[in-house]
């Protein structure tokens, strides 16, 4: 009905592996400082628009981290609220993350965020589609909450 709707497609600094870098643990540090950053500025731009926000993307970190909290602090996560399950997304197959092997579906680092203006009818993760590293989320949103 004409209400301007404000969608951010995120992806947060992706994390070095260890493999890669003798000084992973300060490394890691570092990017976990660098992600909340982009957290901020992210909702520095939510904050500039008074209407619905929808915030959707890969933020390489979990629901353990700060960046997790920064973004719950000011929007709802969809899988949170009408998600069934643990919502595991990455890596997407057995071929692991940067071809290292292990068990698929370890972490759940991919959310669709909303404002409260939108309510969460369903969310979900999807069917691997052979090319990603990830397992792409599907979410249903009714703008209108109540």
């Amino acid at each position: 009905e004409g209400q301007p709707v404000l969608v951010l497609n995120v992806h947060a600094l992706s994390p070095t592996w260890p493999r890669l870098a003798r000084d992973w643990p300060p490394r890691f540090e570092t990017e976990f400082q660098l992600r909340e950053q982009e957290i901020r500025l992210w909702l520095d731009r939510v904050d500039q628009h008074r209407g619905p926000v929808i915030l959707a993307g890969d933020l390489n970190s979990t629901d353990q981290n700060a960046s997790y909290r920064l973004l719950a602090g000011r929007l709802i996560d969809t899988h949170r609220q009408a998600g069934w399950g643990l919502g595991h997304t990455a890596p997407a197959s057995v071929e692991g993350l940067d071809r290292v092997p292990s068990p698929s579906r370890l972490f759940r680092i991919d959310y669709v965020w909303h404002s409260d203006q939108w309510q969460a009818l369903a969310s979900y993760v999807g069917e691997w589609d052979g090319q990603s590293d990830h397992l792409p989320v599907f979410a249903t949103l009714h703008l209108g909450a109540e």
